[in-house]
């Protein structure tokens, strides 16, 4: 049900966004559809160093609005659902030992939040054929959506490494939500292609720092051999994250 509200949601922004390109009665206007991979950057406090610190990346989507205010400036709004990592793992993690995935995951779902970017795109002008390079910096609204303030404890062994015949692992944690609406400051390259006058492909990568803390996740793990040494650790994500995407934009087209 959650999944298809925020699919009428984004239904009826772009909806609402066609309706506005045409009131203007200006090829100023165009919409895109974007989608990419998110990679969260979290902070980790993991004294023993066991804690797997790559998360899992997400997938963000949504549709955006650009308003091309000028020849070099426009302006653009979007509205995404992204995810926030809610879990972790832990390995073996002595000299000759590697874990046998890149990832901390007990396959947990992601924390469903709504993304809201602002941004400022300047064209450089540099380019070749039907290639084009901009830049473009902004705000990014985030509002968790998740409707509980905390979550379940995740326990279970460590994730296996090899060779084999480390000792085992023992992990639990647990964690929530601290702020359900905070912001991040976005900065990042565009490559664009343009098919035709009216649709055109575009490549963004981007750095988001986030500026207040939105969840925390604390636990710990301890070797099976020793139950007595237990070491905690802790991680908090503010929304600090590498992103690629893609978008596929459409100009709408002037009232004749």
């Amino acid at each position: 049900m959650k999944y298809l509200c925020q699919k009428n949601l984004a239904l009826i922004y772009m909806i609402l966004v066609l309706g506005i390109g045409n009131s203007f009665a200006q090829s100023k206007f165009s919409i895109g559809i974007d989608a990419g991979v998110r990679i969260e950057k979290a902070q980790f406090n993991d004294p023993q160093g066991y804690v797997i610190r790559n998360l899992l990346p997400n997938n963000p989507y949504g549709v955006s609005a650009t308003y091309q205010a000028k020849e070099k400036w426009a302006f653009e709004l979007g509205l995404y659902r992204i995810g926030f990592y809610r879990d972790a793992n832990v390995f073996y993690n002595e000299p000759g030992y590697q874990p046998t995935v890149k990832h901390g995951s007990f396959g947990a779902p992601f924390l469903s939040t709504l993304q809201v970017p602002a941004r400022v795109i300047y064209r450089t002008g540099l380019g070749f054929s039907k290639f084009s390079l901009n830049v473009f910096s902004g705000m990014n609204l985030y509002h968790q959506i998740h409707p509980f303030d905390s979550f379940g404890i995740t326990s279970g062994p460590g994730t296996p490494v090899t060779p084999f015949g480390a000792p085992e692992l023992e992990f639990m944690a647990t964690g929530g939500i601290i702020e359900r609406t905070s912001f991040g400051i976005e900065a990042g390259l565009e490559v664009m292609y343009q098919f035709s006058n009216s649709f055109s492909l575009a490549y963004r990568f981007s750095g988001i720092l986030g500026t207040r803390d939105k969840t925390y996740h604390e636990g710990s793990y301890f070797l099976v051999e020793n139950p007595q040494e237990v070491y905690a650790f802790d991680y908090v994500q503010n929304g600090t994250a590498l992103v690629h995407m893609l978008s596929i934009r459409y100009s709408l087209p002037k009232k004749k």
